[in-house]
């Protein structure tokens, strides 16, 4: 999940999402690759992992993967708007959407700032 804003980067929010949609997936009974313990996917310090469309097919046939799940989110006064896709990795397209909202709670505000360094 990353900042529509600036596609190259998430936060501790974006990275809980993701693996709250992972665990989800798992406990549903589909196979999920575990990102974090891949050396060919683009993971830049604080940000989290970015899967590069380059990476996808390579990745796919390593794994036997037909999709990928993609997000991002928006910021808003109240709320945070989130999109997820699920994407085929042979040709892009998408095969299944959900958009949904969150309150800016103040636990969602706090895992949206930046860590002070």
């Amino acid at each position: 999940m990353v900042n529509i804003d600036s596609l190259n980067q998430s936060s501790r929010f974006g990275r809980l999402i993701s693996e709250q949609i992972a665990t989800r997936l798992t406990q549903l009974g589909h196979g999920v690759v575990e990102m974090k313990l891949r050396n060919d996917v683009y993971i830049r310090e604080g940000t989290g992992e970015l899967l590069l469309s380059r990476d996808v097919r390579t990745l796919s046939k390593n794994h036997n993967v037909q999709v990928v799940v993609v997000g991002n989110y928006a910021v808003a006064a109240g709320y945070a708007y989130l999109t997820l896709k699920m994407v085929t990795v042979t040709d892009n397209r998408v095969v299944a959407a959900v958009n949904y909202l969150l309150p800016l709670t103040e636990n969602n505000k706090a895992l949206l700032m930046q860590p002070r360094e």
